[in-house]
């Protein structure tokens, strides 16, 4: 008994561990998920993913989001950890020259405070 009690303990602490480092792995999810809400503002994806979802989702919301950016002619990497990385020609440009970029390319206007915290 004392054996399968210590296999317990250590298996909910390394389960502990695993979700405590994935909740600070996504500290960045909601750079993505305010991308994936501007994305379907400008037509460019068809949902808006929220902070849970993209935490939870993290692969298959990054994936989207990626798509979306692709249709606005931009290059995005998505990341769980640092900061998300966009493209345009082969430049890497800032998140906001992305936004405006992908906004223009639209024909809609671009309000930064909608899409940054």
């Amino acid at each position: 008994m004392k054996k399968l009690t210590k296999m317990i303990t250590a298996t909910i602490a390394a389960a502990t561990m695993a979700i405590s480092a994935s909740v600070y792995a996504c500290a960045d999810h909601y750079q993505t998920s305010y991308d994936s809400q501007f994305l379907n503002d400008m037509g460019y994806a068809p949902d808006r993913y929220g902070d849970n979802m993209t935490a939870i989702r993290g692969g298959t919301v990054s994936g989207m989001v990626d798509d979306g950016w692709k249709k606005a002619g931009v290059t995005s990497v998505t990341r769980w950890v640092g900061g998300n990385t966009y493209f345009v020609n082969g430049k890497k440009i800032t998140r906001n020259e992305a936004f405006k970029y992908a906004a223009d390319n639209a024909g809609k206007d671009y309000n930064y405070d909608n899409y940054h915290d």
